[in-house]
């Protein structure tokens, strides 16, 4: 194997001499094999001098037989072949058709030559000196379990995916196991917001992509009743409440990152996940009134209104609201919509205005068209409302939030007796990136109903900013209470928070050379004794590495951008009595119900999970027999979480000639472009010769001598390894192989002269560009200095 600091000489050699082009047949190419004898190779360029007289262009003829005449004189140089044969070249290299400049160059390449060649033409021929630049050692990745298959290269230092499958095997847990209450409030693919007890194929849910959070569309593929035990979970920042079986299964964020752990094994403090928003486009949806041919905003927002405040009477739709302004709001809104008379009255005696509508066809066109709007009680979010783009929703919500909103000096809410209005709510407030608390609560003190109350609270800044944006109030009072809050709250979040642990971030930071003392403000987030809010995130870390550090950057943006939040338990009651539950299949394993992702129900018969992962893996088998039967492929490497490894290994899905290959089986904890960097960092034994292993090594070694732990016997900027080389303090100078030829020759002869060693490391892999943006110049020393 050719180490860095060669293969960049003969990279420079190669590229220089490509470069060199010939006016005709001109440049002589000579390979000689390891062992051949000079003298014959001599004789041969003789002989090829007389055949060059022949040629007719007097100027080509002379630039032959000159070149061939240098390159005998340079072989008579050498006493016999070196070790591994030699490589000449001669020609007339020069750039100016007018002038004529014979070199003669030859290298002694990294690895034995095994073919003899000569020839002339326009070009020197370096194929094969640039074969040895590239690594010859190449080895087959492959990472399974039965969701993911990750197949892979390892060249050298550089891992390289080249295909990725998933699958659609289900989980082990059987058919009837998971479990919701049936009111449980599930999103559907086009808006419309359902209790799980009136879902069945074929609707569609909106479904999670755990990799980035983002939501798609996944079709139920089953559904079924049973009685089970009831786990109430809550959870806090914000307030969630989802009731399921015991064996219903939830994702949890760990260190380790997502993790699927069933209800009873939940405990206080796990994190769950929610969406951060709800994505669905939504559309137009017709409607025939008179002038109305389509629902737009404006009559959506009457029917918040009516929804929150109105109530159909004989040929009449009336309207009671306590505050003046607003029922004078409602009266010229109403009377510019439909273009009709609109009273108002003050009625004494209940301390309210009454607004009417005398209008039958209104009245009538209102109950038959959005028959969801009923008594206070069995009302719900009209469909047509939930199925349309976002504006028309935000028109509907501002009427609602209008009428039963409210604002106090630490939140906006709003409340009522309605525990599914309140929930569709509350999903619907994801659609604009609102993230909302559920409240319900004895409504005892209220003399005129023995009703449950129930309530969102919006408290974090971010969310009553889009409320703001997308939603608002229509009159005074309202808005001037919502910017006092808005002018109230501070950047910190403990809703909107980042989806990796302290621990994950702190790891993340020191691959790339920074410490926990970088960020010595946010100590106790590195420690999980707090979690970090998106934007205090943003503040902390990426605004700090943004100029240093474009690919950490890109990492730190990432984690922002993804669409899941954690939100912590706070609570779990088990109730001993069974209830009805209900269990629906989907598609791509989860849903969100609630607001909080779950896990689908699984298949009834382990067969038909056998038979997916079964198929699945002869998937994964297709490609790996395709890449790893190449000759070039030395060895395969096998890896994954849990056991699905070795159920691929032993299920004769490999070709023969691949699984001879295989040198080893490694126990991972992820899958994917994750779990081929983790193959290879845990394959240091079966690639103790390659170059990435060697590389790893080094690196560490800096990064351990950077630390605490290490006495702090490193520096890492220029300047500071100069000094230290000045010093004699140098033990292992490390240099990123994307220096300047001149840099790098400086500093290699200051550390010669001092007895320091040198290594040269590439860009290929993740700790050669740590050292490349380190500046490219790194060094363990003899004492810290």
């Amino acid at each position: 194997m050719v180490d860095v600091k060669k293969r960049r000489e003969l990279r420079k050699f190669v590229e220089q001499l490509a470069g060199y082009r010939g006016r005709h047949t001109e440049l002589v190419t000579v390979y000689i094999p390891a062992g051949y004898e000079l003298f014959k190779i001599i004789n041969h360029l003789k002989e090829e001098q007389g055949t060059a007289s022949n040629i007719k262009d007097k100027r080509t003829r002379t630039n032959v037989i000159d070149s061939l005449e240098k390159m005998i004189r340079h072989l008579r140089l050498f006493k016999k072949t070196p070790d591994n044969g030699l490589a000449i070249f001669s020609g007339n290299v020069s750039d100016k058709e007018s002038q004529i400049k014979l070199e003669v160059f030859s290298v002694e390449p990294p690895e034995p030559i095994n073919m003899r060649l000569y020839r002339c033409d326009q070009t020197f021929v370096v194929d094969l000196l640039r074969d040895m630049v590239t690594h010859k050692e190449t080895y087959g990745l492959l990472v399974v379990d039965r969701r993911e298959g990750t197949i892979g290269l390892l060249r050298g230092s550089s891992v390289v995916e080249i295909a990725n499958h998933t699958s659609d095997v289900p989980g082990k847990t059987t058919k009837g196991g998971q479990c919701l209450v049936p009111d449980s409030v599930v999103q559907i693919c086009d808006g419309d917001i359902e209790k799980i007890g009136n879902l069945h194929n074929p609707y569609v849910v909106k479904s999670v992509e755990l990799e980035d959070g983002s939501l798609i569309d996944s079709a139920i593929t089953d559904k079924w009743d049973s009685e089970k035990k009831v786990a109430k979970i809550i959870t806090k920042n914000p307030r969630l409440e989802i009731e399921s079986s015991l064996e219903h299964t939830f994702f949890v964020r760990t260190d380790e990152g997502i993790v699927e752990k069933e209800a009873e094994e939940l405990k206080e403090g796990d994190f769950l996940l929610m969406p951060e928003r709800i994505d669905v486009k939504g559309e137009i949806q017709e409607i025939l009134f008179k002038d109305f041919k389509v629902l737009d905003q404006k009559f959506a927002q009457f029917l918040g209104y009516y929804l929150g405040d109105g109530n159909p009477d004989t040929n009449r739709l009336v309207f009671y609201e306590q505050n003046k302004e607003l029922a004078n709001y409602y009266r010229d809104f109403f009377s510019n919509l439909f273009n009709l008379d609109v009273k108002v009255k003050f009625r004494e005696a209940k301390n309210y205005y009454e607004i009417r509508i005398y209008n039958k066809d209104l009245h009538d066109f209102v109950v038959k068209e959005f028959p969801e709007i009923d008594k206070a009680l069995n009302s719900e979010v009209p469909k047509k409302i939930l199925r349309s783009p976002n504006e028309i929703l935000a028109g509907f919500l501002r009427g609602l939030f209008d009428a039963e909103g409210y604002v106090t000096a630490e939140e906006l809410s709003i409340g009522m007796n309605n525990k599914y209005l309140i929930r569709q709510v509350q999903m619907a407030l994801l659609r604009f990136g609102i993230i909302s608390g559920f409240g319900e609560y004895n409504n005892e003190r209220n003399p005129y109903s023995d009703n449950y109350r129930y309530t969102l609270r919006i408290t974090e800044k971010e969310s009553l900013k889009y409320f703001k944006e997308f939603i608002g109030f229509s009159f005074s009072e309202k808005i001037g209470k919502l910017g006092l809050l808005l002018d109230k709250r501070g950047i910190k979040s403990n809703v909107r928070q980042i989806i990796k642990t302290g621990k994950e971030i702190r790891k993340l930071l020191e691959d790339y050379g920074y410490l926990k003392e970088n960020f010595s403000n946010v100590s106790h987030f590195f420690y999980n004794r707090r979690e970090m809010g998106k934007q205090v995130f943003k503040k902390n870390f990426m605004e700090k590495v943004k100029l240093e550090n474009k690919e950490l950057y890109e990492k730190l943006k990432f984690v922002v951008s993804h669409n899941l939040i954690p939100v912590k338990i706070k609570s779990i009651e088990i109730s001993e009595n069974k209830v009805s539950m209900v269990d629906i299949s989907v598609k791509n394993q989860n849903f969100v119900a609630n607001c909080v992702l779950v896990h689908n129900s699984q298949q009834r018969y382990a067969r038909l999970r056998e038979e997916a992962a079964h198929n699945f893996f002869k998937r994964v088998a297709e490609t790996a027999n395709k890449e790893f039967s190449d000759k070039d492929v030395k060895g395969v490497i096998v890896g994954g979480p849990g056991p699905s490894k070795e159920d691929f290994l032993n299920g004769d899905y490999l070709q023969t000639r691949v699984r001879e290959k295989v040198l080893g089986m490694k126990d991972l904890s992820y899958t994917g472009a994750f779990g081929l960097n983790e193959l290879v960092d845990k394959s240091h034994d079966l690639l103790a010769n390659e170059e990435v292993v060697e590389e790893k090594k080094i690196i560490d070694k800096f990064f351990y001598a950077l630390s605490t732990k290490g006495g702090g016997k490193a520096a890492y900027k220029k300047k500071d390894v100069l000094d230290a080389l000045n010093r004699a303090a140098v033990d292992v100078l490390i240099l990123s192989e994307d220096l300047s030829d001149e840099e790098m020759e400086n500093l290699e002869e200051k550390a010669e002269a001092t007895g320091a060693k040198v290594n040269v490391v590439s860009s290929d892999t993740t700790e050669g560009r740590q050292i490349r943006d380190f500046g490219g110049v790194v060094a363990i020393l003899r004492y810290k200095v």
